[in-house]
């Protein structure tokens, strides 16, 4: 099956490109809401790949944005170690998490409250800089994603959609 990452990429830059001099607020909160819709695909083809392709539906945007916050906070436990270890710390071990992954995770966690916002906050305004930053912060993490993809830590990202912490500090901020 042909992957819908690159179109929904394509018609987020479609979208904010239409109307150049006054653009439409539906079109720009479309094209915010399909580059995040994009990034959300392009894991799920990945993890199709590495995983059984029927536990493609069993992934869910919650289990991305909590394994994404588990990568950031893995991230700065290990720039500024305290000695104290967090249950992320203790699953993923063995994990250090590269530039790359933490552009990927803050960026799926950044997409999404983007995306909430377009679809959801009707009083709040969007800029044709707006959706374009956003397109670019998808594009990016497509790029970062394809150079770690192949590494442990990308595995074990993808592995964290399946773990539900029991501890709420780990998932709540």
């Amino acid at each position: 099956m042909r992957s819908l990452a690159p179109d929904l990429l394509e018609q987020a830059r479609s979208l904010a490109a239409i109307d150049p001099k006054r653009p439409k607020a539906a079109n720009l909160r479309r094209a915010i809401s399909a580059a995040y819709y994009s990034l959300f695909h392009f894991f799920l083809d990945d993890f199709e790949r590495q995983f059984v392709p029927a536990l493609r539906r069993c992934v869910t945007h919650n289990d991305m944005t909590r394994a994404s916050r588990m990568v950031e906070d893995l991230y700065k436990e290990q720039q500024q170690p305290t000695g104290a270890k967090t249950k992320t710390s203790l699953i993923l071990k063995d994990i250090t998490v590269s530039t790359d992954l933490l552009e990927v995770a803050s960026s799926f966690i950044a997409l999404q409250k983007a995306r909430h916002e377009a679809d959801y906050g009707v009083h709040t305004g969007h800029s044709r800089s707006d959706a374009l930053a956003n397109i670019v912060r998808c594009a990016k993490a497509h790029a970062a994603w394809a150079a770690c993809r192949v590494r442990p830590e990308a595995r074990a990202y993808t592995s964290l959609f399946f773990i539900e912490p029991t501890d709420k500090k780990l998932v709540e901020r």
